[in-house]
């Protein structure tokens, strides 16, 4: 079973040079794997004319259908011929897309639209410069031969979840349509990890995942 939910992609970027507080960013360490530091804000220069002007980019998660756009222009030389070198990258986890972008770890970062909107909301100084995917892709997605046919039969069931911060209240308002509340389900937080949960039987469906990806790599 595959319902579909909106979670437009956009490309976020620092509006402002510093911030203060808001949606999953702290004062902990912000780092990729296998970085110790906490790198400042960082404004980058503007290369001499005549080279590219280095940008890092990263995605909300694995490279997959909903990033084709971007993978497609950094092998064909497209970024190079608008004089950019720009490096595609991927998130330790799904929440570190803004964070990196705020923290000056990248340039740019990929988000789902509402965790967008989440952040400015709590004042993050960040602006969205272009949307990735105009189409819901996102989807709540169970096995053949689960039993579950409709929301109603989640009732009971264990659902994983990436961890963005608004998935929860998504997934309730899907569950309200059944009658239905967050307590009648489990909800677990499996970061990138969704497809092993189901094959694996530690989750009855997953939220969150993409029909373009999670959605092909299941039979």
């Amino acid at each position: 079973m595959k319902i579909g939910w909106l979670a437009a992609l956009v490309a976020v970027a620092v509006l402002l040079s510093s911030c203060g507080g808001g949606d999953e960013v702290s004062s902990t360490e912000v780092a990729r794997e296998g970085e110790t530091t906490n790198p400042p804000a960082v404004e980058r220069p503007v290369e001499p004319s005549g080279r590219l002007q280095t940008l890092d980019l990263t995605l909300s998660g694995w490279e997959g259908p909903e990033s084709a756009g971007i993978v497609i222009a950094d092998k064909r030389g497209f970024f190079e011929d608008a004089g950019l070198a720009v490096s595609v990258l991927t998130p330790v986890t799904p929440v570190k897309s803004i964070e990196y972008v705020v923290k000056g770890v990248d340039d740019l970062g990929v988000a789902p639209e509402p965790q967008a909107v989440m952040a400015r909301a709590k004042g993050l100084p960040i602006i969205a410069v272009g949307s990735l995917v105009s189409q819901p892709t996102a989807t709540l997605i169970s096995l053949r031969g689960s039993g579950i046919y409709g929301i109603g039969d989640l009732k009971g069931k264990t659902i994983a979840i990436p961890g963005l911060s608004f998935q929860k209240g998504f997934l309730a308002s899907l569950l309200a349509r059944a009658g239905l509340t967050l307590d009648d389900v489990e909800v677990k937080t499996v970061g990138y990890k969704l497809v092993p949960a189901l094959v694996s039987g530690s989750a009855d469906a997953v939220f969150g995942g993409s029909r373009n990806l999670e959605g092909l790599e299941l039979p």
